[in-house]
């Protein structure tokens, strides 16, 4: 069974930014736009924390976890870019 949300971050009316969020029992997967060109600052950051704030999210790795560092680093991702 899933559940499916969307997200929308509007200012004045304007669409800036959506998601559609689709969780499963061990699986989320989340498809997030951005509106091109000029968008106020703050608008990307808000629809990622409204997606990370869902319910069925699972909470993000604490920072300094150092394990999960470790290994981010070992498969060529940068572990202060990664949620």
């Amino acid at each position: 069974m899933s559940n499916f949300q969307h997200i929308t971050i509007e200012d004045d009316g304007r669409l800036l930014a959506e998601a559609d969020v689709e969780s499963h029992p061990d699986l989320v997967d989340a498809r997030l736009r951005v509106e091109a060109g000029q968008i106020p600052p703050g608008a990307r950051s808000q629809l990622v924390d409204a997606v990370l704030d869902l319910p069925n999210v699972p909470p993000r790795h604490p920072a300094g976890d150092d394990a999960s560092d470790r290994r981010r680093r070992n498969a060529g991702a940068d572990p202060d870019s990664l949620p």
